[in-house]
């Protein structure tokens, strides 16, 4: 998950990057974006700006005209990388375990290995975009690019299995300070913006080529090398 630098217009942005794509003929556009979480809660959730600014550049480049792709993206996988803390030594007992915030051991999340399988969408569209046939299936349309999605104990269970260890949950309460990533985590909590109701692994772009890579293969070669 990425967040919008202090003072910086995403949307302005945006909008700018798709203007200026017609203007100089561009073919195809292909946006990786986010829904709009106020949107989905029914306006419960008004302060996730990373979705909803994306959200409104999406509409904006449905509406232009440009040919073109959304992806949309889960928790990116790479978090589970050492610098950032998710798998460390318990304080007390020194057993490794899997921490987050927020999000309980039952609390289901979506995950992309952004690494693998962004490169391989992107790369199996802009091929395809010239084939009109192709064209056809993926014009203007929004794709959930996931690679897993299942409970914040089970991803636990599945580090656990490739690292040959036991690795527990553990949840903790607290906030990160940042009010849009604090909401972002209530919202999940809550069921919204974990594409529920889309297949991981699309089979509109496996039909396109894209080789998916899986939880289990991103462990064995992202996450256990560095703990061996």
């Amino acid at each position: 998950m990425t967040l919008t630098a202090p003072g910086v217009d995403e949307v302005a942005q945006g909008k700018n990057m798709i203007d200026a794509a017609k203007e100089v003929g561009v073919q195809f556009f292909l946006w990786t974006g986010l829904p709009s979480m106020k949107e989905l809660s029914d306006g419960k959730y008004t302060h996730c700006i990373q979705y909803d600014q994306k959200a409104e550049i999406e509409a904006y480049l449905h509406a232009s005209g440009l040919p073109n792709t959304t992806l949309h993206l889960g928790m990116f996988l790479d978090v589970l990388q050492p610098e950032h803390r998710m798998i460390r030594p318990n304080p007390t007992t020194g057993a490794l375990e899997l921490s987050f915030l927020v999000l309980g051991p039952d609390d289901v999340e979506a995950f992309t290995w952004i690494k693998r399988d962004l490169p391989a969408a992107a790369l199996a569209l802009f091929r395809g975009y010239k084939d009109p046939a192709k064209l056809a299936l993926v014009d203007n349309r929004t794709f959930a690019l996931l690679t897993a999605r299942m409970s914040m104990s089970g991803l636990a269970a599945k580090v656990g299995s490739a690292l040959g260890k036991d690795i527990a949950y553990n949840y903790r309460e607290g906030t990160l300070g940042i009010p849009e990533l604090d909401e972002m985590l209530l919202a999940h909590k809550d069921g919204f913006g974990t594409f529920r109701d889309v297949d991981v692994s699309e089979p509109t772009l496996r039909g396109l080529g894209v080789r998916f890579g899986t939880l289990e293969m991103f462990l064995e070669e992202e996450i256990k090398p560095l703990f061996a």
